[in-house]
């Protein structure tokens, strides 16, 4: 049996902000952008935490949500900082690129492929402004003999690309503004 079985929640989160720096209720609760009352009735049971605020207890400091909000299993996840680390150093990766990565991976899933399709229309957009070539073998355009673009071509492929996210985004809310000018919908 494990030690952590007959843990209620409160005691969970107890243990989350005790084995993650030992930090005092207002100090976790200013990572959770929370206030220190909402720690202290969760703590005591006095409240309840939401899903979104367990989720956000687990993915900061990586606690496993399984064991958070039912008290299965182990507490933590795996470290995945020694096999990023090895990447890391196996391709010479400088702290942006670090940072970069890590904060990237822990994304939420949902975030993460907004992000990456977010790039994937930007390199097509910018690749097809420029009458560039696409690089038939990859997964995603890769530009191939960049030219020299005026500061003129910049703002108007920039300003192309923003009409294009607005009018997507207009699309996607299922508002949008007719040929007079007012919000349809």
């Amino acid at each position: 049996m494990s030690v952590y079985a007959g843990m209620n929640m409160g005691e969970r989160i107890l243990f989350v902000r005790e084995n993650c720096g030992d930090l005092s209720q207002e100090e976790f609760a200013k990572r959770l952008g929370m206030t220190k009352s909402a720690i202290s009735g969760y703590e005591t049971g006095r409240r309840i935490p939401t899903d979104s605020v367990l989720k956000h207890i687990a993915r900061e400091f990586r606690v496993d949500e399984g064991w958070l909000v039912e008290g299965n299993g182990e507490p933590f996840e795996p470290d995945d900082g020694d096999v990023l680390e090895e990447i890391f150093h196996r391709f010479n990766c400088s702290e942006f690129e670090r940072a970069f990565l890590r904060e990237y991976l822990f994304l939420p899933e949902h975030d993460r492929i907004e992000f990456s399709a977010y790039l994937e229309r930007l390199f097509r957009n910018t690749a097809d402004a420029l009458g560039l070539e696409k690089h038939s073998t990859a997964p995603t355009p890769v530009l191939q003999s960049p030219r020299e673009m005026s500061r003129e071509e910049i703002h108007a492929e920039l300003d192309r690309q923003l009409d294009e996210e607005k009018e997507a985004a207009e699309n996607a809310s299922g508002f949008g503004h007719g040929k007079s000018g007012r919000a349809t919908g």
